[in-house]
């Protein structure tokens, strides 16, 4: 039988908290993917996208030399915000990388994550 005290809202709230107090103490953050807590920074000026697909198609465009095609749609995607630009320097934690040369970035203060191409990130 389910705990009654799971369905108050409050409650919930507190055993979230807990969860990730617990999975940080295990080491369960940032570190197993990247080796480390400290953010990296934005080597260049860029975009990335929440959805790897889209990253990896925004890729598949270039690499056909279809430069028109992949600026559409990529403003496209900006547009509505699945998207979105970085500068160069913009503090950025690394959560995980592609064989393919896609790393997934979360920019600091933010918990949105986005994919880009991994030499856009720097140490």
């Amino acid at each position: 039988m389910a705990d009654k005290r799971l369905n108050n809202p409050r409650s919930l709230f507190i055993l979230a908290v807990g969860l990730i107090a617990v999975l940080s103490v295990a080491g369960c953050s940032d570190t197993a993917s990247s080796g480390t807590t400290a953010p990296s920074h934005m080597a260049v000026t860029t975009f990335g996208c929440q959805s790897e697909a889209t990253a990896e198609r925004i890729g598949q465009l270039n690499a056909q030399n279809d430069r028109a095609a992949a600026v559409q749609f990529v403003a496209g995607n900006i547009s509505t915000g699945e998207c979105a630009s970085f500068n160069k320097g913009a503090a950025v934690f690394v959560e995980a990388r592609t064989l393919t040369g896609l790393i997934k970035i979360r920019p600091q203060g933010t918990a949105i994550a986005y994919w880009t191409v991994s030499e856009a990130v720097g140490p």
